[in-house]
């Protein structure tokens, strides 16, 4: 199987390879893949640090006897988003290993 960054780096070798097996390019469509899901992971991991911020507040207002209506409802909704960011990443990785795995391996440059 292909390294995603592999391909990442040398998106001409991997397509010149695939050619020579008679395949279509296919380096632009996984990068665009890979830059969504790189995407989906940079916003889950802020949400991720959103998330224990609002908790810190939550602890510190409880602490001063304030309410934490606000606060609590924030956190519900930071852990929507990120189901939902987790399921659409899950399934975006699937489908680029899917890809990979079903490409066959590029012949040698000294190969007929």
């Amino acid at each position: 199987m292909y390294d995603i960054k592999w391909i990442r780096e040398n998106p001409d070798v991997f397509d010149r390879g695939l050619q020579r097996r008679g395949l279509p390019p296919v380096s632009e469509k996984l990068l665009d893949m890979d830059k969504k899901y790189r995407q989906f992971q940079t916003s889950y991991q802020e949400l991720q640090a959103r998330r224990n911020e609002v908790s810190k507040k939550i602890g510190e207002a409880k602490r001063q006897g304030m309410p934490v209506e606000d606060l609590t409802a924030e956190v519900a909704d930071i852990k929507a988003k990120m189901a939902e960011i987790e399921a659409t990443d899950a399934s975006l990785e699937e489908e680029i290993r899917t890809i990979l795995i079903s490409l066959p391996n590029t012949p040698a440059d000294d190969s007929p």
